[in-house]
């Protein structure tokens, strides 16, 4: 019998990684390894343009492991990231457990 897979999806109006996902975490379990993050970045400041990707993705990961929405980094399949320039600041994150 197979499990139904958990996604979670969640915006912040501030752009800021550790609070979107502060103000998000809830006492649930964490997702089940593999999970796939999808991360979309609107920057209003160009904050985050002088940032190396792998900088970003550290502190993404990080901040799903400390908040418990992953038991840890290795459960992460995949992460994407995107940054767009935008007229506010904003991030999404959107996260499911994979086949």
């Amino acid at each position: 019998m197979e499990q139904e897979k958990r996604k979670i999806e969640f915006w912040c109006s501030t752009g800021d990684i550790w609070e979107a996902v502060h103000d998000n975490c809830t006492n649930q379990k964490p997702l089940q390894a593999p999970v796939e993050v999808s991360v979309k970045i609107a920057d209003k400041n160009g904050d985050y343009k002088d940032l190396s990707t792998s900088y970003i993705v550290d502190q993404i990961e990080d901040a799903l492991r400390m908040y418990g929405f992953i038991r840890n980094t290795y459960d992460i399949r995949t992460i994407t990231v995107d940054i767009i320039s935008g007229k506010t600041k904003s991030i999404s994150f959107s996260m499911q457990e994979a086949e």
